[in-house]
């Protein structure tokens, strides 16, 4: 599911979007938080049925909107109503731990335009866009997802209570990767989350098993793989939508 349309162009823009406007912690966002916010932007939404892509592309701008107004946002002095366009653009980037290219600082100053709702949005959504942050955060998210969508849970809830497994799995992802890789690139995405293994570790995971129904130790799965499909696209949907379609 990570490298569906419905993720990349919702979950991942609000994982994406909180940490350039609250910093790159381990636990940015908290799970209810980001299941608020990516049901926002999914709300109506339905790939590959009528004018989904439109409704999604107006749907992501009403949540950037939204976002760049809220008064947890705005009450941080970098991103205050008024505060100039470098000052704005510099915090998300480096909220984010990136240092962007000049292109990149170029295209979200420009976007602030004015600095009104509509800028301030805009400068957002360039920054998070922007190639240095898809990359930069992709790892930290892949894994932030992993207990999000499996678990519906934060990384450092029960029964955890700290973050050790997420960090036990962020180096293994980052150790399969290679400098240069782009993330935005499906081919090369789906070969490094194939290398961590990390997908059917929290698949088989006894949490997981327990939490839908099956068994720690038996076949929770249906008999043939059209049923196994099923199974897995239901939790997946029910994960990210609130239902089970």
């Amino acid at each position: 599911f990570f490298l569906s349309i419905e993720f990349k162009q919702t979950g991942y823009l609000v994982i994406r979007a909180h940490k350039a406007g609250f910093g790159n912690g381990k636990g940015t966002p908290r799970y209810p938080v980001f299941l608020r916010d990516q049901r926002e932007i999914t709300n109506g939404v339905i790939v590959g049925q009528g004018n989904w892509q439109a409704q999604l592309d107006a749907n992501k701008q009403a949540f950037l909107q939204d976002f760049v107004s809220r008064s947890e946002f705005t009450s941080q002095a970098s991103f205050a109503p008024g505060v100039a366009a470098a000052t704005y653009v510099d915090a998300l980037f480096a909220n984010s731990s990136v240092t962007p290219t000049s292109s990149e600082r170029s295209a979200a100053i420009s976007a602030y335009g004015s600095g009104d709702t509509a800028g301030r949005a805009a400068a957002l959504k360039s920054v998070v866009e922007s190639g240095s942050v898809f990359n930069k955060l992709y790892n930290d998210s892949f894994v932030l997802m992993q207990y999000f969508g499996y678990l519906r849970r934060n990384p450092d809830d029960a029964p955890d209570n700290n973050f050790s497994g997420y960090d036990f799995w962020l180096a293994k992802l980052n150790s399969v990767s290679q400098a240069g890789e782009d993330m935005r690139d499906d081919t090369q995405a789906q070969h490094r989350s194939e290398k961590a293994e990390m997908i059917r570790a929290f698949i088989e995971s006894t949490e997981y098993r327990q939490r839908f129904g099956g068994s720690p130790s038996g076949n929770q799965f249906a008999q043939d793989d059209g049923q196994v499909a099923r199974f897995l696209k239901g939790i997946v949907r029910f994960a990210f939508f609130g239902d089970a379609g």
